[in-house]
């Protein structure tokens, strides 16, 4: 009864609402500094979907958030400065460390 009690409380605290991940954009320069925030009591593992026009990312895709936390995720910036650029992006997210038995994610 205890263990079940516990599953309902973890299940409460990382409570699943888009409002718990947030986006911040900082422009230095060229780049675009990508800061996210991760609300939820719990680690996140989140995918990034990026569709790039004359843009590319510092890093990979997926990564691991910490909980309760802020930090800087990676930055955009143009392929040619001469040229226009834009991004746009999606993310897929879970509650949790990502491991190779763990492939649902929710789209957001």
């Amino acid at each position: 009864m205890i263990k079940f009690i516990l599953i309902l409380v973890f299940i409460f605290l990382c409570g699943d609402s888009s409002a718990d991940i947030d986006f911040d954009f900082v422009k230095k320069k060229y780049k675009q500094h990508m800061y996210v925030t991760n609300s939820h009591y719990c680690p996140v593992t989140i995918e990034l979907n990026f569709n790039f026009e004359n843009a590319k990312s510092s890093k990979s895709n997926v990564f691991v958030l910490p909980a309760r936390k802020r930090i800087k995720l990676l930055y955009l910036s143009p392929v040619d400065k001469r040229k226009p650029w834009k991004y746009n992006f999606s993310y897929n997210y879970m509650l949790g460390i990502k491991d190779k038995e763990q492939s649902v994610f929710f789209k957001i």
